[in-house]
């Protein structure tokens, strides 16, 4: 209860945020593959990791890779300049 009143979710939750989180890191900034990112951040299948996503992000990783995969470098250049 603590750290659900401190957090505003579960540990279960918060964890999966975290993995969710890095997922669309590694979908913008690197070219590994959705089965490679889903194992990376610790998920035991493809399935899972896409049924997740989905629900968290109302879209697939693929379709968020394509939406914003040069995010990072634009901000960077924004910065930068």
């Amino acid at each position: 209860m603590l750290f659900l009143s401190y957090t505003g979710f579960t540990v279960m939750a918060y964890v999966n945020y975290i993995r969710l989180k890095k997922a669309t890191y590694l979908l913008r900034c690197t070219d590994k593959s959705i089965l490679d990112i889903a194992l990376e951040i610790g998920y035991d299948s493809h399935e899972g990791f896409i049924k997740s996503f989905k629900k968290n992000y109302e879209m697939s990783p693929s379709e968020y890779r394509n939406k914003n995969k040069n995010q990072i470098m634009l901000e960077r250049k924004k910065y930068y300049a």
